[in-house]
């Protein structure tokens, strides 16, 4: 599923995201309008969908439970371990969903952190993410 009803920037960057029920996101995305001037992914774009994988997969485990908020991030580390030279997929796993659903609707707030990753062409991570979000009930 496309997302760029919700951030559109992400339509020219061709994201496809792929929700895995109850708590897995995955956003996959192609090499070309992706592609730097050395031939690689920009890292633009790979800090976009490692800041959305969680984004995105905290959106759907909150509106699942019927919790409508507002999600933000507000710190972020990404480590870049080598390039990303062909189509790639951000990697995400939440693990604490029911706690998020009972601390949001007890405090109608919430902070949390979440990690996403990319696998290089070796099975090992070529980039990955930590973050820091707030969510707060609308």
């Amino acid at each position: 599923m496309k997302i760029d009803n919700r951030i559109p920037i992400t339509n020219p960057m061709g994201f496809e995201i792929e929700f895995l029920p109850p708590n897995r996101l995955e956003i996959h995305a192609p090499l070309n309008p992706n592609v730097n001037d050395k031939g690689n992914v920009f890292a633009g774009s790979i800090y976009s969908s490692l800041v959305l994988a969680p984004w995105y997969l905290l959106s759907e485990i909150t509106q699942a439970q019927g919790v409508e908020c507002k999600i933000s991030v507000f710190y972020s580390t990404v480590k870049f371990r080598s390039p990303v030279e062909k189509d790639f997929t951000a990697y995400c796993e939440i693990s604490d969903c029911e706690r998020i659903i009972v601390k949001l609707r007890e405090n109608g707030h919430y902070k949390f952190s979440a990690s996403a990753y990319i696998e290089g062409d070796d099975r090992n991570h070529a980039c990955t993410f930590q973050g820091k979000y707030f969510l707060r009930v609308t």
